[in-house]
């Protein structure tokens, strides 16, 4: 149970916070990328016919496409995520459709490279390797240094 002295207090508390600060500027969410978007390929004519993000970016704030307080480093983040985002969509699906097509299925095939791969050969220089020496080799560290390669082995011993 508050007092009417707190109540009081309270009171003046907030009219002073009123008085003396200013409230934070609340911007609608995404409006950038929303902005970017909608005016995408209009932006992309532009930048081929010359044009920089900046001259555009103070014309879209000054006909209200961007909030009043908008920053030119959000603007010129936006059109680079978007235009990012439209490059991977046309390398992966071959359209420049903005859907998306996410229920569309890429046909996967085997690379001729992986598929001609050569797998590593057990035996070397034909000797087998004893159970000695493919424990040490398996358990050993190699570092390369600028005149060439050193092997740690966990016995402690090195080969250079």
């Amino acid at each position: 149970m508050e007092t009417e002295e707190e109540t009081e207090k309270i009171r003046r508390l907030a009219q002073c916070v009123r008085k003396t600060e200013t409230p934070g500027i609340r911007r609608p969410a995404h409006c950038y990328s929303r902005a970017v978007y909608s005016a995408f390929s209009e932006i992309a004519v532009l930048r081929e016919e010359g044009f920089s993000l900046t001259a555009i970016y103070k014309v879209m704030k000054a006909e209200g496409l961007l909030p009043e307080h908008a920053r030119l480093n959000s603007f010129q983040k936006a059109f680079k995520k978007e235009l990012t985002r439209r490059s991977k969509m046309t390398k992966t699906q071959g359209t420049s459709n903005p859907s998306g097509g996410a229920n569309k299925k890429i046909p996967t095939e085997v690379s001729p490279v992986i598929s001609e791969r050569k797998k590593p050969e057990a035996k070397v220089a034909g000797r087998e390797e004893t159970e000695a020496e493919r424990i040490k080799r398996m358990t050993s560290n190699t570092v390369h240094i600028g005149t060439g390669t050193i092997i740690k082995h966990a016995d402690g011993s090195f080969d250079y």
